[in-house]
C-alpha cells in the first residue's frame, strides 16, 4: 500500500476529486508490479528487464518447479512504514496440469524474447510468422511487423 501524509492527501484530492476512491488504499499485486515498474516513482525507471531474469528449461516429465532470481539486498531491520507482501497460497495439486502449461508457454516466451534482446532474431521467419496472422488486416501486420523488427 502507498499511503501519504494528511496534507498532502488534502491537496491532491483538492486538485483530483475522483480520485480520492483511490487513495491509502491497497494496490492488488503491488509487491509483483514493483518488481518490473521498480518503486522509484520520481523517475518511473523500470528496474528489471526481461532480460535480466534467468530462466531454467522445463522438461515435460518433472513437475512443477519454481525459479528463484536473486534481489536487491534488504537490510534485515523492519520499519512500520514497510508493507509486508501477503500472498494468497494456490493449490499446486489441483493445478498442476495447468500449471505445467502455463510454465512451457511461459518458457517459450522467455527464449523468444532472450533471442530478440540478444538480436538473434530471423527478421524473414518472423515476416512469416505475422503474415500467417489472418486475424488482422494486412496494414496492422506490417505496422506490428515493422515495430518488433525495427
Amino acid at each position: 500500500m502507498v499511503t501519504v501524509s494528511p496534507n498532502a492527501f488534502n491537496t491532491y484530492v483538492q486538485q483530483y476529486p475522483t480520485h480520492e476512491r483511490y487513495l491509502n488504499r491497497k494496490i492488488d499485486m503491488f509487491e509483483e508490479i514493483s518488481i518490473v515498474a521498480g518503486k522509484d516513482m520520481a523517475r518511473g525507471d523500470f528496474s528489471k528487464s526481461f532480460a535480466d531474469i534467468e530462466v531454467t528449461s522445463i522438461e515435460s516429465g518433472q513437475g512443477p518447479t519454481t525459479t528463484t532470481e536473486n534481489g536487491p539486498i534488504k537490510s534485515e531491520s523492519a520499519t512500520s512504514s514497510e508493507p509486508r507482501p501477503h500472498r494468497k497460497r494456490t493449490r499446486v495439486e489441483e493445478e498442476g496440469c495447468d500449471l505445467q502449461q502455463i510454465s512451457t508457454q511461459l518458457g517459450e516466451v522467455v527464449g523468444a524474447l532472450k533471442k530478440f534482446s540478444n538480436n538473434q532474431l530471423d527478421v524473414e521467419k518472423l515476416h512469416e510468422e505475422i503474415m500467417k496472422m489472418e486475424d488482422f488486416d494486412e496494414l496492422v501486420r506490417d505496422a506490428a511487423f515493422d515495430h518488433l523488427a525495427g
